[in-house]
C-alpha cells in the first residue's frame, strides 16, 4: 500500500502560509496522529520549492522545448532542424522519429544539446526576471502566492 506523504499548498502571503502549516500540522498531528518532518516543512516562494524530485523551474524548461518540437510538424523537419543546431545525426535521428509524440522527444539529447539551458536563460523574456532586475532585494513572494510544504515522516 503507498500512501501521500508530502502536499503543496498555495496561499497569498507569507503570513497566510505561516498560520495555515500551523492549522495543517494540528490536523495532520492531532486528527491522523501522524508525526509531520520539521526538517522538510517549510513556508518558501515557488522558484525555491521542490517536491517529490520536481520543480517548476524544470518543467518550464520541458515544455519550451515541446513546444519547438510542436513547430517542426513533421519528423524530417525535427531531425533537420536539430542537425542545423550542431546535434550529431544519430543523436538527431532518434529524437527525431521517437515514437510516442512531442512529450517524449522534448527530453531526449538531442533537444538538451540543440537547446541547453542558458538558451532560455538568454531568450526567454519573463516578469520574474524583469522583477528581479528592478528589484534587486530578496522578494518574499513570487505573484503574491507562498509555498506551503509539509512532508510527513513515516
Amino acid at each position: 500500500m503507498r500512501y501521500a506523504d508530502a502536499a503543496n499548498i498555495y496561499v497569498r502571503s507569507e503570513r497566510a502560509g505561516q498560520r495555515v502549516m500551523a492549522s495543517i500540522r494540528r490536523f495532520i498531528e492531532g486528527r491522523l496522529r501522524l508525526k509531520v518532518n520539521e526538517e522538510k516543512s517549510s513556508v518558501t516562494t515557488p522558484e525555491k520549492a521542490h517536491c517529490l524530485g520536481f520543480r517548476f523551474r524544470s518543467h518550464l524548461r520541458r515544455r519550451l522545448r515541446a513546444i519547438i518540437v510542436k513547430h517542426k510538424k513533421r519528423s524530417r523537419h525535427l531531425y533537420r532542424h536539430l542537425r542545423a543546431c550542431g546535434v550529431e545525426r544519430g543523436a538527431a535521428i532518434r529524437c527525431a522519429y521517437r515514437t510516442g509524440g512531442i512529450w517524449p522527444r522534448s527530453i531526449s539529447n538531442a533537444m538538451h544539446r540543440a537547446y541547453p539551458n542558458a538558451w532560455r536563460e538568454e531568450r526567454v523574456y519573463t516578469l520574474w526576471t524583469e522583477w528581479r532586475r528592478q528589484h534587486p532585494e530578496p522578494v518574499v513572494a513570487l505573484d503574491g502566492q507562498l509555498l506551503l510544504g509539509l512532508e510527513i515522516a513515516t
